[in-house]
């Protein structure tokens, strides 16, 4: 048995055993503590694994092919437009437009936009801006205009320096043949092709076709290369649009009428030419007219067809309704006889007043046919009240008054017709010689 006594120290070998049990027992949970840290740490790193790899896989994809892949537009051919005879009234020639992709271009953009600048006379500050409005913030581009429609003259400049990160793209721009030759009927495009105006416009669907497309990748070297994993798409061209106008006719009416505008001191004018067999239209034609080929140039008012667009009272030529409803419904026969009244007649109105009516011809009588010929405005005037307000409502109806006449021309009105209902007192007379009725141009015809 071991006596202690006090003042005598210990044996450390009999003393050292505690300790070194607490030690063992901290390093333990130390490095449990850390195997559970890096278990976890792992498991964290799984997780992300997972979501990048499985659950966010698309989303992340899409960014991956975004920094290599680029889709291109490969734009169709335009439809061309020929008159009756086959002869050319619009066609498409190639154009070459310039693009560039800011990012692939980095730390070029000054030198791209000086290159530019020299070959198109612009200041440089105009490519920078494009350049670098393009590449900034959240709302960065991979594909900005740089020029549109460059002549294949000029372009072979500029492509010839290769610049890197510039897309050259081949595009087909509207040629109009006969410059402001039938423009307001004809129409035109707009940089990007498409109709904007005209039977451009009215027939675009069917002239443009459809757009096809290719996917270039970009390698190591940061070419273009087409993807392989996308096939080419190519494009479907539009369908020819054939008119019914006749080109030689077109020229002589757009000439004739130039020459009645400038003869009686007019602003402007109009004509319509149709074939009578058929109601085929012929010859259309606006003056001022516009060239197509420079259509900005003009004010958008000046593109107007006023053919089927305006209205005016037809007058005299409206007494065709009132003549045909007399012998529709044999309520008048050609030799019945009238009192022309000497090219004046005075009607009175309600409350003491009167209206006159008056002839260009002075004439005493006229018979129902004579009427016609010298278009007295005084007996059509009598004859109303015979047909009444129904049947010339009617009648004026059956002829197409009132309603579009469906043609393929965009901006049609109907003119107007009022009913019945709504004539004053007057009215019937006053319509039976063509006022208080609008029609278009092409009603009349």
């Amino acid at each position: 048995m071991t006596v202690f006594h006090p003042g005598i120290q210990q044996d450390p070998t009999q003393s050292s055993a505690p300790p070194v049990q607490a030690a063992q027992k901290e390093f333990s949970a130390r490095f449990f503590l850390l195997k559970l840290t890096l278990l976890l740490a792992f498991v964290l790193v799984a997780l992300r694994l997972v979501q990048v790899q499985i659950v966010d896989a698309g989303k992340f994809q899409t960014i991956a092919r975004k920094q290599y892949e680029q889709r291109f537009a490969l734009p169709a051919v335009r439809g061309n437009i020929y008159d009756r005879y086959g002869n050319v009234l619009a066609s498409n020639t190639m154009y070459v437009s310039f693009a560039a992709d800011p990012k692939i271009l980095g730390g070029k953009v000054k030198s791209v936009a000086e290159k530019f600048a020299r070959v198109f006379g612009r200041p440089e500050s105009y490519y920078l801006s494009k350049l670098r409005s393009a590449n900034g913030g959240k709302s960065s581009k991979r594909f900005v205009w740089l020029e549109r429609h460059v002549k294949p003259s000029v372009a072979r400049e500029l492509e010839s320096t290769r610049l890197e990160g510039i897309v050259i793209v081949n595009e087909p721009k509207r040629l109009y043949h006969y410059d402001d030759l039938a423009g307001q009927l004809i129409g035109f495009t707009d940089i990007d092709n498409n109709g904007i105006s005209g039977l451009e416009m009215y027939f675009d669907e069917t002239m443009s076709g459809i757009d096809g497309s290719v996917v270039m990748q970009r390698d190591g070297l940061g070419k273009a290369r087409p993807s392989a994993d996308y096939p080419q798409v190519d494009p479907v061209n539009g369908n020819h649009l054939v008119l019914s106008i006749d080109l030689a006719y077109q020229s002589i009416v757009e000439e004739e009428l130039k020459r009645g505008i400038a003869l009686n001191k007019a602003d402007a004018g109009l004509a319509l030419m149709l074939n009578p067999k058929t109601g085929e239209i012929l010859a259309l034609a606006n003056v001022p007219g516009v060239d197509l080929n420079r259509y900005t140039q003009h004010d958008l008012s000046a593109m107007k067809n006023r053919v089927v667009t305006d209205m005016f009272e037809p007058g005299s030529v409206f007494k065709v309704v009132t003549a045909s409803a007399a012998y529709e419904y044999q309520l008048v026969a050609p030799d019945k006889v009238y009192n022309a009244e000497h090219g004046e007649w005075k009607i009175k109105l309600p409350g003491g007043k009167y209206r006159l009516i008056r002839d260009s011809h002075e004439s005493d009588v006229l018979t129902f046919q004579e009427a016609i010929e010298f278009s007295s405005n005084i007996v059509m005037a009598k004859v109303s009240p015979t047909i009444g307000a129904e049947r010339f409502y009617r009648q004026a109806r059956d002829f197409g008054f009132g309603i579009p006449t469906g043609v393929d021309m965009p901006g049609e009105v109907r003119g107007r017709l009022k009913k019945p209902q709504e004539w004053s007192g007057t009215s019937l007379q006053s319509m039976s010689y063509g006022y208080e009725v609008a029609v278009t141009p092409l009603q009349i015809a």
